[in-house]
């Protein structure tokens, strides 16, 4: 006995299989997209995190060494330094820091750095012209008072000449 509907009966069987097919395939396919794309985006967002973490160290270890130098600089106004010594240290030591930038830095942080030893040699080179002045100026001042010395000498020469051509 076949019942009188089957061609129905099949007919919505197929219809019903396939819906259940494409609905079941839609919820696998969105939990899988719902763990898959955010794993990708967490491994995009941890090889960001080390960049940050690896610039952010290099920066206090940039930071660091830049207060060194700053307090070199400053050392510069200190009597009795050596100032041609102490001049080439900071000098071969902002060398140094300049070879530590990384070069293709996506941020404008290298670009910072730079400009900040440039700022570093041009306050290291002015310290350096301003102790030569301060020397010239102790010289200039020796110098003075030699020709005072020398003026008050002839001075009192031109008066024993007179008192001598008088007589």
């Amino acid at each position: 006995m076949r019942p009188k509907n089957s061609k129905e009966r099949r007919s919505a069987f197929l219809k019903f299989l396939v819906l259940f097919l494409v609905t079941t395939s839609t919820v696998v396919a969105a939990v899988y997209f719902n763990f898959k794309i955010p794993n990708q985006e967490n491994e995009i967002l941890r090889e960001d995190a080390k960049l940050v973490n690896a610039d952010l160290k290099f920066q206090q270890g940039f930071y660091s060494e830049m207060k060194e130098i700053k307090e070199l600089i400053d050392s510069l106004e200190i009597p009795g330094t050596i100032v041609d010594f102490e001049s080439k240290q900071i000098s071969s030591r902002l060398a140094v820091l300049s070879d530590k930038i990384p070069p293709n830095d996506s941020t404008n942080l290298s670009d910072m750095n730079m400009k900040i030893i440039e700022l570093l040699l041009d306050l290291k080179n002015d310290k350096v012209k301003l102790h030569e002045v301060r020397n010239a100026s102790s010289e200039i001042e020796t110098l003075k008072e030699s020709l005072q010395n020398c003026e008050s000498s002839l001075s009192s020469a031109n008066q024993t000449i007179a008192i001598l051509r008088n007589n």
